[in-house]
């Protein structure tokens, strides 16, 4: 079973039930244990005081004993009619704690998908227990939708001899927290590709799916209307496209790095992934990762994957004042809880969940970064990681002719941010003058902490943009192994965004790594250069007069007197990337605005800038 891969099942069916359901190995983490299981008063009365917390205003508590099998090494008690759960170790050779709680539903075992029954069968409570002594701002559940797989979710899901396909764990994880956000107004981009199973072609033009926030709702129990299931079901076919969802009858599987390159690629996020490799990185260090992103709000989707049995896609969205974390199964709300993190040890048993985890972290739109901090960058959102696992030299950059600076003159380029790949690797962040790199105008050597993540660094020395001059603006690493060049989810912006050199003390001139592949890429290197507040080419209010200023579609520019009639006018965003140029009639031009997302943008003719805002 490949790492990155899950598979979202049917309930009424069992045969691949082992693919579904991980991060509950994560509560409970398991080793087979037969013994009967008999009610203990350390039992009663841990799930009694943990329902007491759940309900403090309560004298007297109703708690029910769940009937689980035999087997079964957890205790499992409903809190009165639909209040709740709370789920206790029950080995006999263990110390009696809490594994997981909620405060709403029953767990019923006869009513449970038998994904949760394969998990309750491998149970080992003694190689999960929480150990954290840190406490926790209690936050979330963030995520309010209450969905699954079935319909009215898979509406657009193709039909297979008759049945409709589910939509898969993938679509239904990814489609709740793109809903937490109501972002973007429609995903963008061309998604093609033949689903194995079905043996069905897709070739769809995200941006002609409708996404209408307003209309979805939080749970599709009984009575809503067709336009309301319509809304959640284009949005979970729109996800699970994208992440080219290969579509069955018994179980619609995805993989995770194809779910994050749609978050980044057609849905405009800003996401980052990272794997566990069981039993290689410490309990706490994993979940002091997760705790972050609860303690800010953020969601995560995670991935647990089984040896041969596959695995399940997640959504983790709250953390509890002891650190145990909110899980949303995407199982239309069955089990949502808080559960201990735990770790599984392969050695208890020849089968079960042994196989790496790996979770989207940091996942929030990404215009919800930007800032207001104008830079030079041909980049957008940092994506993955490139080159060729052995000991290499490399160069990489983005250029900016001397006609793309013509805005930034006189500036000053204070840090530059780039996406480290490697641990192992001497950086060096430089500013080129020639292709060639025979013409260095600025260096400085990096200490990379944690690679694996966007890094912005401080120039020691800002570095004045010079007038009438291309630059090269990039770095060197030096690898002793692996993949050092953090690139973009594209698209490249092709010999500008994509400049890249092999052995680069050889003299060999930048060339486009996307250019003259067998297979082309689509991908710019990772690379920002921030500049400082300050321009020589300041706005200068008496050069042109712009109307509407903020506007919504079109603006007027009327060039006062003195200024150069019959030009051209440049508009650019705040990376600096040339979006369009205008030629004036006589003194004045008008410039479509319609086509451009809401933000800051700039107007210059070569001498004078102005500031315009779109709404």
């Amino acid at each position: 079973m490949h790492p990155f891969l899950a598979i979202g099942l049917r309930f009424d069916r069992i045969l691949q039930i082992r693919a579904v359901s991980l991060f509950l190995f994560l509560l409970f983490s398991c080793a087979f244990c037969s013994f009967a299981q008999t009610l203990t008063t350390a039992e009663e009365q841990l799930a009694l005081e943990q329902a007491r917390r759940l309900y403090p205003d309560r004298e007297t508590i109703a708690l029910n004993r769940v009937a689980l099998p035999d087997h079964v090494s957890v205790a499992a008690y409903n809190i009165g009619v639909g209040e709740g759960f709370v789920l206790v170790s029950a080995h006999p050779n263990a110390t009696r704690y809490v594994l997981g709680y909620s405060r709403e539903g029953t767990f019923d075992y006869n009513q449970a998908p038998p994904a949760v029954k394969e998990l309750l069968s491998v149970l080992n409570p003694m190689a999960c227990r929480h150990t954290s002594k840190r406490n926790y701002t209690p936050t979330g559940p963030v995520i309010k939708t209450k969905w699954g797989q079935n319909a009215p979710y898979n509406l657009y899901a193709p039909t297979i001899n008759g049945t409709t396909a589910p939509t898969g764990c993938g679509a239904t994880s990814m489609a709740q927290v793109v809903a937490h956000y109501g972002y973007p107004q429609k995903a963008v981009g061309l998604v093609s590709y033949t689903s194995a199973n079905s043996q069905t072609d897709f070739v769809v033009s995200l941006d002609t799916i409708p996404l209408d926030w307003n209309l979805l709702l939080e749970s599709y129990g009984a009575g809503y209307t067709p336009a309301e299931a319509e809304a959640v079901a284009r949005l979970m076919y729109a996800c699970g496209v994208s992440m080219q969802t290969n579509y069955g009858v018994s179980g619609s599987s995805a993989y995770l790095n194809k779910l994050e390159f749609s978050l980044r690629r057609y849905f405009g996020y800003q996401a980052f992934s990272r794997n566990q490799v069981i039993n290689q990185i410490p309990q706490d260090e994993w979940h002091a990762y997760i705790a972050k992103d609860m303690q800010e709000g953020l969601p995560i989707i995670y991935l647990a994957n089984t040896n041969g049995y596959g695995g399940h896609i997640f959504v983790l969205d709250g953390i509890d004042a002891e650190g145990l974390i909110h899980v949303n199964w995407g199982w239309t709300g069955y089990a949502n809880g808080y559960y201990a993190l735990g770790f599984f040890n392969p050695q208890d048993q020849g089968r079960g969940y042994n196989d790496n985890a790996i979770m989207i972290t940091g996942i929030r739109p990404a215009t919800t970064e930007t800032e207001e901090e104008e830079c030079l960058s041909w980049s957008t959102t940092p994506f993955s990681y490139t080159g060729d696992n052995k000991k290499s030299d490399y160069a990489v950059a983005h250029l900016y002719t001397a006609e793309d600076l013509l805005l930034y003159a006189g500036q000053s380029i204070e840090a530059i941010a780039f996406f480290p790949g490697e641990a192992q690797c001497v950086y060096k962040l430089c500013i080129w003058g020639d292709a060639t790199r025979q013409e260095v105008l600025y260096e400085q050597n990096v200490t990379v902490e944690k690679a694996g993540e966007p890094m912005r660094v401080t120039l020691t020395t800002p570095f004045l943009i010079p007038t009438g001059k291309d630059l090269y603006i990039g770095y060197t690493a030096q690898a002793e192994k692996g993949y050092p060049l953090g690139v973009d989810v594209g698209p490249a912006v092709l010999e500008k965004g994509d400049l890249f050199v092999l052995n680069p003390s050889d003299g060999a001139p930048f060339a486009s790594i996307n250019n003259g592949k067998a297979t082309p890429m689509d991908f710019n290197f990772y690379i920002r250069a921030f500049l400082s507040e300050t321009n020589a080419l300041t706005t200068i209010p008496s050069s042109y007069r712009i109307y509407p200023n903020p506007a919504t579609d079109y603006i007027t520019v009327i060039a006062r007197e003195g200024v150069l009639e019959d030009g051209f006018l440049i508009l650019q965003d705040m990376y600096g990337r040339v979006l369009s140029k205008t030629v004036m009639s006589g003194s004045s031009a008008t410039i479509d605005l319609r086509q451009l997302p809401a933000g800051t943008y700039f107007i210059h003719d070569g001498n004078r800038a102005e500031k315009i805002i779109k709404h």
